[in-house]
């Protein structure tokens, strides 16, 4: 830890800053030289991502990173190898136009490395223009997957391409992934419309387009990770799953009850002194009560009715990740920092 810093952001720009004294960039992104539409222009459109890869002191990688040879067959072609050029696929649909290595290649490459995480490049255009880069992805239980975009300059873009990337390749159909996920939405609205004019409940949040509902889905999936309060009461743990805005406490006694209540609640028990009272002041007999399921295998607590999906999350081997830590604290010292957080 760096001493006198309590902020933790503060902590990490100040270990970043010595991380790039010693070699260390982010991944980063830059407007497309090329057409996602299109192949040509692949010499360019490698360069460009091997420009904003992230870069590591000496050559260390924390995550792998999916390379331009990445071919069954490893026969002679045009990447640095000298082999064949990984196969890239044009995914279009919901706004959003992408090219990037091919679902079929990207799930072959996590089978071989045991599922553990990597960076993949893309390339996307959206309403916000084009733009090349890079994003991390892990493979989880059940066909899911998390996937991170890095060094997007905004959240519209960092959350389009996050979202489009984990509807591919969840996708029994890839190549269709985008475009059946704008008609699924198209059609969902206009039953909404219906149910609407029928004085039902809605399931779309309005004003959403279908990258946005697609991750409202995949919020309510996974549902809320349960932590426990900044002050020790009678409130053992709380958790919040903002798709359907239920939180979920477990009291004294292993008992758990859940309410539907704005973030706003969640977030003054979690951090209040006196987690008891702000219950009691704000939720209980106020709030309306909501029926959920807890999984046993993630311990994450979903809304009843809602199918639950556990989320996948980044991995990396221990002894790579021991590795890569023990270099980049050897740097530090070197410089006269002090000690990376584990």
């Amino acid at each position: 830890m760096y001493a006198g810093m309590g902020d933790a952001a503060e902590q990490r720009k100040a270990i970043i800053a010595q991380l790039e004294r010693v070699g260390y960039a982010h991944a980063s992104t830059v407007e497309s030289a090329t057409n996602p539409s299109f192949t040509e222009g692949i010499d360019v459109w490698w360069q460009q991502h091997y420009e904003r890869m992230e870069q590591q002191p000496e050559g260390h990688h924390a995550y792998k990173i999916m390379p331009d040879d990445y071919t069954p067959g490893m026969t002679d072609g045009h990447a640095l190898s000298g082999h064949r050029r990984t196969h890239r696929m044009n995914y279009h649909g919901a706004g959003v136009n992408l090219r990037m290595p091919s679902a079929t290649a990207i799930r072959r490459f996590s089978k071989e490395n045991k599922r553990q995480t990597f960076d993949l490049p893309i390339e996307m255009e959206h309403g916000g223009g084009r733009i090349s880069g890079y994003v991390r992805v892990t493979e989880g239980a059940g066909g899911a997957w998390d996937v991170q975009a890095l060094g997007f300059p905004d959240h519209v873009s960092k959350n389009r391409a996050a979202e489009s990337v984990a509807c591919v390749l969840e996708a029994r159909r890839p190549s269709l992934a985008l475009k059946d996920a704008e008609l699924h939405f198209a059609n969902v609205r206009r039953a909404n419309q219906e149910a609407r004019a029928r004085g039902e409940a809605v399931t779309v949040v309005e004003g959403k387009s279908a990258l946005q509902q697609l991750q409202i889905d995949r919020v309510a999936r996974a549902g809320a990770q349960m932590q426990a309060p900044a002050v020790p009461s009678f409130i053992k743990g709380v958790g919040f799953e903002r798709a359907t805005n239920t939180m979920t406490l477990t009291m004294k006694g292993s008992r758990t009850y859940s309410y539907e209540v704005p973030r706003q609640v969640y977030e003054e028990i979690l951090r209040s002194g006196s987690p008891g009272r702000a219950y009691n002041e704000l939720v209980k007999n106020r709030a309306e009560r909501v029926q959920v399921d807890r999984c046993q295998k993630c311990r994450r607590v979903t809304r009843s009715g809602v199918q639950h999906t556990c989320p996948a999350a980044p991995k990396i081997p221990r002894a790579r990740r021991n590795a890569f830590r023990s270099k980049v604290q050897t740097l530090l010292l070197n410089l006269g920092g002090n000690r990376v957080a584990a």
